[in-house]
């Protein structure tokens, strides 16, 4: 098992701001000696640390996080920090993760259905195969992300940036794509009934495949 020690003094080394410092205090009032299991991970996540735990990790001061099949669901994790996160099969059914770093964290097969993801940084992040159903994913950026066969039916994507994401044999049944950038992205196969496509952006976009049957804002081919 490993074994991660952190001390206020290190944070001060390594120039971490006040409001870092003052959250470290407060969950770890006599510094942190923590066994580095699914749990510890669990706290550290739901706390303001949350905010700081990709910074902390790619100066190697924690290991990079691993909530693979975590429970999450409900949680309040706005604004956290988790790029490069393993977060396989993770529920966060119903979770709040308003502008969440998740650049290619891999939630490949996990549960976002209802979720809040609006201003969230997913870029190049491993999503295939997720359920968002009902997710709030409006200006969140998907840029390169693997959302292949993803259950997106009834998203919220307005104004998000999709940009040569893969999102072959998605359903985005319903899903609300208002002013979202697809540029160059992979639709081969998709589901886009019924999906809101005004003033979306499907320039070198791969529609090879999809079903746009009654999308808005979407002519069918003649």
């Amino acid at each position: 098992m490993i074994r991660v020690t952190v001390t206020r003094d290190d944070l001060i080394r390594l120039d971490a701001c006040s409001e870092a410092v003052a959250a470290f205090d407060t969950l770890y009032p006599n510094g942190a000696d923590l066994e580095w299991t699914l749990e510890t991970q669990i706290v550290l996540v739901k706390s303001e640390l949350r905010k700081w735990w990709g910074w902390a990790a790619n100066l190697r001061l924690i290991p990079s996080a691993n909530l693979r099949g975590a429970n999450l669901r409900g949680a309040n994790l706005s604004m956290a920090n988790l790029s490069t996160a393993n977060l396989y099969g993770a529920n966060l059914r119903g979770a709040n993760l308003y502008g969440a770093t998740l650049s290619m964290a891999n939630l490949r097969v996990a549960n976002l259905r209802g979720a809040t993801l609006s201003m969230a940084t997913l870029r190049v992040a491993n999503l295939s195969m997720a359920n968002l159903r009902g997710a709030n994913l409006s200006m969140a950026n998907l840029s390169g992300a693997n959302l292949s066969m993803a259950d997106l039916s009834r998203a919220d994507l307005r104004g998000a940036n999709l940009s040569m994401a893969d999102l072959s044999m998605a359903d985005l049944r319903g899903a609300n794509l208002y002013g979202a950038n697809l540029y160059g992205a992979n639709l081969y196969g998709a589901d886009l009934s019924m999906a809101d496509l005004s003033g979306a952006n499907l320039s070198m976009a791969n529609l090879s495949g999809a079903n746009i049957a009654n999308a808005i804002g979407l002519e069918p081919a003649k």
